[in-house]
């Protein structure tokens, strides 16, 4: 669908829309129309039904649609005829039930934006149809829209718009978006500000407290002083060099002596418990012939040769004649029982033959491996005993090993070596002064630096100086943006209407950005409801002429004018009446006016 940018309203169609429960149709002329009856006659429901028909709300867009729907009506159902620029007839319709919306142009279901992309949004539309509602409805957010159709203005443009001091100022700034811009640098001068009202009291403080850290100081100072002295005295009975160096050798001999010692008791302590392990590995030694491996081995051939014999032996016993043999069934021969017979005889004989030879060898075996155990187990018994000895030896030469004072005497050097001849009480007293010149000295060294703090009136002139620097960048910025809305609102021009766009706060008299409007010379918010209509039909003409499109304006209230003498409205004009008494009547002003209420139109 191609955008519209003109049409006139040919004919609406309501039905379960505010006061009109059954369906009613009204015809509109192109030029100006009439809307006219008393009070509660549904004058202002055409227009809310043309802009719940257009853009899904209510004349001042409103989103709650619920006041719209007639209470006694199951459905709400509007259309509207229009004719565009070309001539063409479009039908648009636009439905609602149990809060669902149904929309059709020309036939064909579309969606809401749809309908925005086609007339040009709702602010738009609205705009133009509603001669309130930029001003009321969107306030300040008008401007936004205003600006749409305003041709952008350069950074350069106004630059050289403005006088040579302030390009100066700004030539370096980055001021493209004016509003963000002022607002951080605002918000710098808030921060510094704040950092000087920090610093006033840091310097207050800092005063106050001079003549105390300085009473602190030379306290501490003098104290410092009385101890050193004290320390000093002690310090004389210390060990001199020569005597440190003498003492620092002996202690290092009887530290090798002593790391001697303890080398030698933990080799024998590792000796020891070696020997005591293969000690009780020889205990744990058990020597039994059954385990002997060729022992083992003749006994399991000597027990085949028994398997031999007694299969043997058995085979004999069962052989005789007429004997059937399991796989083939020959019946055996007294000839061939004997001869087999015969054969197993000389295998149980050769069974007993190697059995005996068997036995006989084991018999020796046994008796020579049985020797050699014994012989073997009196060898061990031996070792057994010599180890024993050499642990006792061991743990005897461990125990008679000491340091023999080596310690004790190490720590009496250590003691001459930090305090020489000072008693014990003397030797505490030492440590007690030292710890306390330490605190001396570091408390001096704080409040030394405590009085050596940097000059903060200094720092306090220094960032007064950077306030006023930026307050000129504000000041050059404000003068920027007053330019740059100059010159971007130089197209809008209208006849009583004026465009404040800057104003001076009352409190501080800083210049803000505004975006506000006045009617021959006065506030918006003061003017009658007569010169508010009149202003925003001025508005209204304003964005059909900078966005190119020519809308339906429709006047409600139209009672409150007598005549529109300050702008001529262009495009469709509906203007609605309140007439006493009067049902809802629409006339046309080339209709002949042959009742009364056409007479009072």
């Amino acid at each position: 669908m191609d955008k519209i940018n003109d049409f006139r309203i040919l004919e609406l169609t309501v039905s379960g829309f505010k006061c009109f429960q059954e369906p009613g149709t009204f015809h509109f002329d192109y030029g100006v129309n009439f809307v006219l009856g008393d009070n509660g006659m549904g004058k202002s429901s055409i227009a809310e039904a043309i802009a719940f028909a257009f853009m899904g709300t209510g004349f001042f867009g409103e989103k709650t649609l619920d006041r719209l729907h007639n209470g006694e009506a199951k459905e709400v159902f509007v259309s509207v005829k229009l004719a565009d620029e070309s001539g063409e007839v479009h039908e648009l319709t636009k439905t609602r039930k149990n809060n669902a919306t149904g929309i059709t142009y020309d036939g064909y279901t579309i969606r809401q934006t749809d309908l925005y992309n086609l007339f040009g949004g709702k602010d738009l539309f609205l705009s133009m149809l509603n001669p309130l509602y930029f001003i009321e409805t969107l306030g300040t957010d008008g401007r936004n829209l205003l600006e749409k159709f305003l041709p952008v203005v350069s950074h350069e443009a106004v630059l050289n718009e403005l006088p040579e001091e302030v390009r100066e100022s700004l030539k370096d700034e980055n001021i493209l978006s004016p509003e963000t811009y002022l607002k951080n640098r605002r918000a710098e001068i808030r921060e510094l500000e704040e950092d000087v009202i920090y610093m006033q009291g840091q310097a207050d403080l800092l005063e106050s407290n001079a003549k105390k850290t300085g009473t602190e100081l030379e306290t501490a100072k003098a104290e410092l002083a009385v101890k050193n002295t004290r320390l000093h005295e002690l310090e004389r009975f210390l060990p001199t060099e020569e005597q440190k160096a003498d003492l620092r050798a002996e202690m290092a001999q009887l530290k090798q002596d002593s790391a001697n010692c303890a080398e030698r008791k933990w080799k024998l302590a590792d000796d020891i418990s070696k020997a005591k392990l293969n000690l009780q590995k020889i205990k744990n030694i058990k020597y039994d012939l059954s385990e002997d491996a060729e022992i083992s081995k003749m006994k399991e051939e000597l027990e085949a040769e028994y398997v031999r014999y007694d299969k043997a032996a058995k085979m004999s016993r069962q052989i005789h004649a007429g004997q059937k043999c399991a796989l083939c069934r020959h019946e055996m021969t007294d000839k061939e029982a004997l001869a087999a017979k015969e054969e197993l005889k000389r295998l149980i004989d050769q069974c007993i033959s190697k059995g005996k030879a068997l036995k006989a060898d084991l018999k020796r075996m046994e008796r020579t491996k049985t020797a050699e155990l014994q012989a073997l187990q009196k060898t061990m018994a031996a070792g057994g005993s010599n180890l024993e000895k050499i642990i006792a030896e061991m743990e005897a030469e461990y125990q008679s090993i000491t340091e023999n004072g080596i310690g004790e005497y190490l720590r009496c050097l250590e003691t001459k070596l930090e305090y020489g001849s000072l008693s014990q009480e003397q030797a505490a007293e030492l440590d007690s002064l030292r710890q306390r010149c330490r605190e001396l000295e570091n408390e001096i060294q704080r409040l030394t630096e405590t009085l050596e703090q940097p000059d903060v009136k200094a720092q306090i002139q220094d960032t007064q100086e950077k306030i006023e620097a930026k307050k000129r960048l504000v000041d050059d910025a404000l003068c920027y943006m007053g330019k740059k809305n100059e010159l971007l609102f130089r197209p809008v021009q209208m006849n009583k209407v004026q465009i404040v766009l800057s104003e001076a706060q009352k409190t501080t008299g800083e210049i803000k950005d505004v975006f506000k409007f006045t009617y021959d010379g006065k506030d918006y918010t003061k003017l009658s409801l007569s010169e508010k209509i009149r202003a925003g039909l001025e508005v209204a003409e304003l964005l059909k002429r900078l966005s190119g499109r020519r809308y339906p304006t429709f006047l409600d209230n139209g009672e409150s004018i007598s005549v529109i003498d300050n702008v001529r409205p262009a495009g469709q004009l509906f203007i609605a009446k309140v007439m006493k008494g009067q049902p809802l009547a629409v006339l046309h002003k080339k209709q002949n006016a042959s009742d009364s209420g056409r007479k009072a139109a």
